[in-house]
């Protein structure tokens, strides 16, 4: 279909990017960054292809190039919330844990109820050794989606936390029950 559609217009950047779509939902990659890019030829300004050709150059491993399509999303789209999460992933692989703690952060206030955002904002912020805030924020991704690896996270942190103001053994006990049973 939409191959199609860009055969009929192929002077359009929306049905190239769609058709781009398509093809990563047809595991497609390479013809996929080419309909992206077609797109972006078409229209630079054309922010979700950036971010898509982002996500392609994550998932093959080139981050300093993944990293650089995330920022042209943002150059032009500053309030896409997807594209600060996959910069803050980039920043703590790379181990800038207070550039990844600015991006997650940004994409919670951006998007509050994505479940996703939080866990890894939580996950930051368990690695800066902010235990309280990681809970908090594990508690509210909870609260959003059922997900076992963040109720796995908030069940370590609540048994084995160093600090002991955070420790709560039987939260820990309770969080197991209600999603991991």
């Amino acid at each position: 279909y939409f191959q199609n559609a860009v055969d009929q217009r192929p002077k359009i950047a929306q049905t190239h990017y769609e058709l781009g779509r398509a093809q990563l939902a047809n595991q497609e990659p390479t013809q996929a960054m080419a309909s992206f890019q077609r797109c972006l030829d078409l229209n630079p300004e054309f922010a979700p292809a950036h971010y898509q050709k982002g996500d392609l150059f994550l998932k093959a491993g080139q981050r300093s190039a993944a990293a650089e399509a995330y920022q042209a999303t943002l150059r032009l789209a500053p309030d896409f919330a997807a594209a600060h999460d996959k910069l803050g992933i980039l920043a703590v692989m790379r181990n800038q844990l207070g550039e990844g703690y600015r991006h997650f952060r940004q994409a919670v206030e951006l998007a509050p109820d994505n479940g996703m955002f939080r866990h890894n904002l939580a996950r930051c912020l368990t690695q800066r050794k902010q235990y309280d805030s990681a809970a908090k924020e594990y508690r509210r991704s909870l609260q959003i989606e059922n997900s076992a690896a963040a109720a796995e996270e908030l069940i370590w942190i609540l048994a084995t936390c160093p600090d002991s103001t955070v420790r709560n053994g039987r939260e820990a006990v309770a969080v197991g029950e209600r999603f991991l049973s």
